[in-house]
């Protein structure tokens, strides 16, 4: 009797072992295995939520995601809207400033006289008229040498280094120095051009060296111009300004014209400003009635 008491005792104490310590060990192990997932969701879940953040951040602060971002034409654009592009010169970096301007000279009809007028396009000083085109004179072309002032700067090497290696860029001859000009001179250049081939009987008498024929391509002067209207038509579309200009007319006129609306702008002054120092700084070479640059 006591010891068969004694045996169930010991099944019962065996019975109470694996109950308590066995099955709870694979119960365990099964438990584990079932909240790995959660654990793994919120990881997931977390680094889904840093990431939407990161591209939130560089959406408000980077200037290339800015510029889809075009505000309403009735509200003024920040100064430094949208900022420099990547392939602006990063010494002009600080001098890209933005602003709201109204073009001048545009077309209007006058009731009055039945005539199509040319307004001024600018007010300076108190003087109204139209600066940089018109019939020529010594004070358009005046206006142009002080708008192209220092046309051709110097690039330091390690700006010149990218032409060098991919275009076989070379210094100028009377210097040493590798030169340079913006885009928009160049365009500006191309422009006074055009300008001055439009009166060039006018202007083959004067200094201008734009309208010199090369003794061996006697054809040159016309393809200077057509590189130069080609110029021109790329800067156009490359900066794609998508500015309204409505079409107005007149009861009785057969003639519509465009005036445009206020143009979101780079801010010419601080961009003349900055080139300006450059030009000090580091030299810069013109144009002048022996030589051409094009």
């Amino acid at each position: 009797m006591s010891s068969s008491s004694s045996f169930d005792n010991l099944d019962e104490s065996k019975a109470f072992l694996d109950s308590e310590d066995t099955i709870p060990t694979r119960q365990r192990q099964t438990s584990n295995r079932k909240t790995l997932p959660f654990y793994l969701l919120i990881a997931l879940t977390l680094l889904s939520w840093c990431i939407t953040a990161l591209l939130v951040v560089l959406f408000l602060t980077h200037p290339l995601l800015r510029t889809k971002a075009i505000p309403p034409q009735s509200q003024p654009h920040p100064q430094t809207w949208p900022g420099p592009l990547p392939s602006d010169l990063k010494d002009s970096w600080p001098a890209i400033e933005y602003e709201t301007r109204v073009f001048g000279g545009g077309l209007n009809y006058n009731e009055s006289s039945g005539e199509i007028v040319w307004e001024a396009d600018d007010v300076e000083d108190g003087k109204e008229g139209n600066r940089y085109f018109g019939l020529p004179s010594e004070e358009i072309d005046e206006a142009w040498e002080d708008l192209m002032r220092g046309e051709y700067s110097v690039l330091t090497p390690s700006e010149a280094h990218p032409f060098i290696q991919s275009s076989n860029l070379r210094p100028f001859h009377h210097d040493g120095k590798y030169h340079f000009e913006p885009s928009v001179f160049h365009n500006l250049h191309c422009l006074n051009a055009v300008r001055m081939h439009i009166d060039s009987a006018y202007y083959k008498t004067n200094k201008h060296s734009h309208l010199h024929q090369l003794k061996n391509q006697p054809n040159f002067q016309r393809i200077h111009i057509d590189h130069c209207l080609d110029q021109i038509r790329q800067a156009l579309m490359c900066a794609g300004d998508m500015t309204p200009t409505p079409m107005y007319t007149w009861p009785g006129f057969g003639i519509a014209l465009g005036r445009s609306a206020a143009h979101s702008c780079r801010k010419w002054e601080s961009i003349r400003e900055w080139y300006d120092g450059r030009a000090k700084e580091m030299g810069a070479v013109e144009e002048d009635g022996s030589s051409s640059i094009f």
